[in-house]
């Protein structure tokens, strides 16, 4: 039994072109089911959601999109002997199925049913933004600045709630504050000092931020790449700074 119904035309479900490319398609799915508002969840009709999942899931299968291109064509050939081919479209807004003669302009076409039109134009979707969020970590002016300058920054909490988890960096221990107020000096497992000092680092080439509890001198050390866009040198105290760094090595 077919997993489609050829009847059916999925390219004007989804209000695209035949030969429209995959991406075309999930585009127009998701501007569908969200810009216009057809999914359940904000208002639309659950009969005419469960129709624009079928006809993404058919149409986004390569082999499956093949089997329903050629059944489509079969059916509206049969169609056409019998006395003139038909296409099934679909109302977008009370889901029933309006039968109308192969070539009938859809832009002015109407639903039998409620009487509102069967072509709904689909905006294109936005694109999403890839400028980077910057002060992720909510830092203060003077440090964030630092940060933006420097593409590191150490940073340790001053202040802890009551009965927030506590992790010490070094050997991994969680404990309970059991007030608030300023943290321990030293972690009571480990007896280490700075265990809960993290570094906020930030790639000057792409704007990346990012947390990490290693402390190295130098970065490239714990972080060879930007974890985000894979830049070598993305650290800008490190590659103003190399001579200083070398310097320091060769004294310890």
């Amino acid at each position: 039994m077919p997993e489609y119904d050829p009847q059916v035309d999925y390219y004007e479900v989804l209000q695209v072109h035949p030969r429209a490319r995959l991406a075309v398609i999930r585009a127009a799915h998701r501007v569908i089911l969200r810009e216009l508002r057809a999914h359940p969840d904000l208002g639309g009709r659950e009969d005419f959601a469960k129709l624009l999942n079928e006809a993404y899931r058919v149409l986004s299968d390569r082999g499956l999109r093949a089997e329903y291109d050629g059944a489509r064509l079969l059916a509206a050939t049969r169609t056409k002997d019998r006395g003139g081919a038909v296409q099934v479209v679909p109302c977008p807004h009370c889901g029933e199925a309006t039968p109308l003669p192969l070539g009938t302009d859809l832009r002015r076409a109407q639903c039998s049913s409620c009487g509102a039109a069967l072509h709904v134009e689909a905006s294109a979707p936005k694109p999403e933004s890839k400028e980077p969020r910057e002060n992720v970590f909510r830092l203060g002016r003077d440090e964030y600045e630092r940060l933006r300058r420097d593409s590191q920054l150490d940073c340790r909490p001053e202040q802890v709630s009551a009965a927030e988890t506590l992790r010490c960096r070094f050997c991994g221990n969680d404990w309970v504050a059991k007030s608030a107020g300023r943290p321990l000096r030293i972690c009571p497992t480990c007896d280490r000092g700075g265990w809960h000092t993290f570094r906020v680092l930030k790639c000057r080439v792409c704007g990346h931020e990012w947390r990490s509890s290693r402390l190295s001198g130098w970065a490239y050390r714990d972080h060879p790449r930007c974890p985000n866009c894979a830049a070598a040198r993305w650290n800008s105290y490190c590659e103003s700074h190399l001579l200083s760094w070398l310097v320091g090595l060769v004294r310890r």
